[in-house]
């Protein structure tokens, strides 16, 4: 057991993203779009202690912690784009339908093809993250391009709605600004990485 930086951030990211679900869970009378921000809240929560134990046991089995993390970041940012497309109002009814359907099977193409991969393919120490890791940087890359592709569709889709929806209009701009700083910056950099 090695705990640093990446440890204590994980693991308070993880238990702040869980009482959030938690929270929303407890809400009667919810919103029926906010199953996928519950959704999206425990994809967080499942990808930061993944992250967690995979810094905090320095053990080559860990590398297959991007399992669960590009299957979360992936499958949740699909989630959030559907609970902005969809919130107040599902007024975008096809649209989502369709984005949901389309994006979730070609996210199920690219997951199962990373596992695969993730099998055959050696193993690396990223002593940058003190973690190990499968070495395979260009499906790496399309996960990534993937995971910001989902993430604008949420952007772009709150900005849109902001604009059109007025009597949501400060809750949609908050919400937009939430996942930008949530999803955008963080798949920027993660693209970047790779």
């Amino acid at each position: 057991m090695y705990h640093n930086f990446f440890t204590i951030a994980d693991l308070n990211y993880a238990i702040f993203t869980l009482f959030a679900t938690l929270y929303l869970i407890t809400i009667k009378n919810r919103h029926r779009s906010t199953i996928h921000l519950i959704f999206f809240l425990m994809g967080l929560t499942l990808m930061c202690l993944v992250y967690f134990f995979s810094s905090l046991f320095i053990d080559p089995i860990w590398r297959f912690h991007r399992w669960v993390t590009v299957t979360m970041a992936l499958l949740a940012t699909i989630h959030a784009a559907y609970f902005i497309m969809t919130y107040p109002k599902n007024n975008w009814k096809k649209f989502s339908k369709y984005y949901f359907i389309v994006f979730y099977l070609i996210d199920l193409v690219i997951i199962a093809l990373f596992v695969y991969k993730s099998l055959i393919v050696g193993k690396i120490y990223k002593f940058d993250g003190h973690f190990w890791d499968v070495n395979e940087a260009k499906l790496g890359q399309i996960v990534g391009l993937f995971i910001l592709i989902n993430g604008l569709f949420a952007i772009v889709s709150g900005m849109i709605r902001s604009i059109k929806i007025k009597n949501a209009r400060i809750p949609l701009i908050l919400l937009t600004i939430g996942f930008t700083l949530i999803i955008l910056i963080p798949s920027i950099t993660n693209l970047l990485n790779r």
